[in-house]
This record gives structure tokens, C-alpha cells and sequence, in this order.
């Protein structure tokens, strides 16, 4: 194989590599479980200089849906905050005082992930999809691009040398199209279990409404009972 088509081989490669990593990035800023890398667009504007959000605070996951951004200055709470929600408005943003201390500098955000009810769920799922549709037509592109100029730069090859640069190629194409697909259904696994499990929670609330409803039934029954007797005494 000569340096020319390793060249080519090398940056298909690296430019379906480029496409379906942005995806993956994408796909964690579709919010659904706490996730520190959907933080990473998060711009903090400080004395007008642009900072990252790793620069100014310390991220942990104190639960499954939650973010907690702790300042490494207390005076950029207020910035961090704005940063963030400009990033993620659909976050539950909170102000939250450090265990053990009453000092006020010891405050902290945290960020709640929105509950995946019926109308998130499908508009994250719409997300999804446009997002898969478009890495899958990028990919494809690269292969359908490099087809062309390593069979030009091939001319006058053996077939047999020519078919197995093409195989490469395509071998190439299907290990990154199944990650795509495996991320792919990843993440709407995870939306689907988020909305499962919001579904859940309603019907408990639900049955726990009920159960006060016909509890309370019963002693306004018990009462009036006890008023006849007290009554017909």
C-alpha cells in the first residue's frame, strides 16, 4: 500500500471518527441524566473574558439528575449561573448551602435535569433522530468521497489491490456506522427509560391522591355517624 493511499485510508478515518464523536457530544446535551460533558458549551463571562466552565468551578453528580457546580470563587456564583442557564435554560437551577457550614461563602448550584413526560419524550426522540440522520449522511458522504479518490489515485492497480483498499474502506464505514447506531440506541433507551420511569412516579402520586381522597371519604362518614347518634340521643 503505498503512503498515498494510507493518507487517504487515514483521513476517512479520522473525519467519520470527527462525525460520529460530535454526535456523541450532541447526544449528551440532550439532557436526560446528569452528565458533566453537557457543561462543556457552558460560557462564563468574567470581566468580559470568556471562561470555560472548568476554569471557574468544580463539577460533581450528586444524584442521577443533578449537577453540582461549585465555584471556585464564591464572588462568580451569579455568572456561573447565567452561563449555564443560557446553555441549558430547561435546567431547575438552585442556590444550595454547603453541608456543616453557615458561612456564606460556602454555596454551591445545583442543576436538575426536566422530567421526560410525554412532550419532552418525543421531542427528545425528534432530537435524536435529526441528529442521527444527519451523522449517518456525513459518514456516508466520506465514503461515497474517498471511494472516488482512492479509486483515482488506484488507476492502472491490479483488481486485486483495488478491492482490497475498497474493502478497507468499507470496513471502515461499518465499524463507525455500528457506533452510530449503537450510541443511537443508547440514548434512546435512556429517554425511554427516563419517561418510564416519570410515568411510574405520576401513577404513584395518583394512587396516593386516592388512597387521601377515600381516607378522608371515610371520616367525613365516621363523623357524620357519631353527629345521628349524638343527635338522636
Amino acid at each position: 500500500m503505498n503512503k498515498e493511499i494510507q493518507k487517504l485510508l487515514g483521513e476517512a478515518k479520522n473525519k467519520m471518527n470527527g462525525y460520529v464523536a460530535l454526535l456523541s457530544f450532541r447526544y449528551s446535551n440532550l439532557c436526560v441524566k446528569a452528565d458533566p460533558v453537557a457543561l462543556l458549551p457552558v460560557l462564563v463571562i468574567i470581566d468580559g473574558e470568556e471562561k470555560n466552565i472548568e476554569e471557574v468551578a468544580e463539577v460533581s453528580i450528586p444524584k442521577d439528575d443533578v449537577l453540582a457546580v461549585m465555584p471556585k470563587d464564591s464572588e462568580l456564583l451569579f455568572d456561573i449561573g447565567k452561563g449555564v442557564k443560557k446553555a441549558h435554560p430547561e435546567f431547575k437551577m438552585d442556590l444550595v448551602q454547603k453541608e456543616g457550614s453557615d458561612d456564606e461563602d460556602d454555596k454551591y448550584l445545583t442543576f436538575t435535569m426536566p422530567k421526560v413526560d410525554k412532550d419532552r419524550h418525543d421531542l427528545l426522540e425528534e432530537g435524536v433522530d435529526g441528529l442521527h440522520d444527519q451523522c449517518k449522511a456525513r459518514v456516508d458522504l466520506v465514503l461515497e468521497q474517498y471511494g472516488v479518490k482512492i479509486a483515482k489515485a488506484m488507476e492502472g492497480a491490479d483488481i486485486e489491490s483495488i478491492d482490497y483498499i475498497k474493502n478497507q474502506l468499507q470496513e471502515l464505514h461499518k465499524f463507525f456506522d455500528d457506533l452510530m447506531e449503537k450510541l443511537t440506541k443508547g440514548k434512546k433507551q435512556e429517554i425511554e427509560d427516563a419517561y418510564q420511569l416519570y410515568l411510574a412516579e405520576q401513577q404513584q402520586k395518583e394512587q396516593e391522591a386516592q388512597e387521601q381522597d377515600a381516607a378522608h371519604g371515610s371520616g367525613m362518614g365516621m363523623s357524620m355517624k357519631i353527629d345521628d347518634v349524638l343527635n338522636n340521643g
